[in-house]
């Protein structure tokens, strides 16, 4: 569906770890889980990119500061309904994701 629209991904990043999680293997306090930065200044390294110039779109609190902290303007997808407690705001609040991208385009 995205290629057809003229969309690519280069990739798909996660984080495994989870600091009080129960596979010793994966028990740790990372840089990479939201809301630290660290998956997206990964893929800044790894794909030259400007993330002054980039934006940061996601549905969870964790999102937007990940997206903060690296300067990201970012939009918080969020379904009328659904509200919670930011602690930081959004630079656009989208009600679904062609919502967002009809915002920031």
């Amino acid at each position: 569906m995205l290629s057809r629209e003229g969309a690519q991904i280069d990739a798909i990043y996660y984080c495994p770890h989870l600091a009080e999680g129960t596979v010793k293997e994966y028990s740790v306090d990372c840089q990479c889980r939201k809301p630290r930065p660290g998956m997206l200044q990964k893929a800044a390294r790894e794909y030259d990119v400007d993330l002054s110039m980039s934006i940061m779109i996601g549905d969870t609190p964790a999102d937007i500061m990940a997206g903060k902290a690296v300067g990201c303007k970012t939009v918080l997808v969020q379904p009328p309904g659904n509200g919670f407690e930011m602690a930081e705001n959004p630079d656009f609040i989208a009600k679904d994701l062609m919502d967002a991208v009809t915002l920031v385009s």
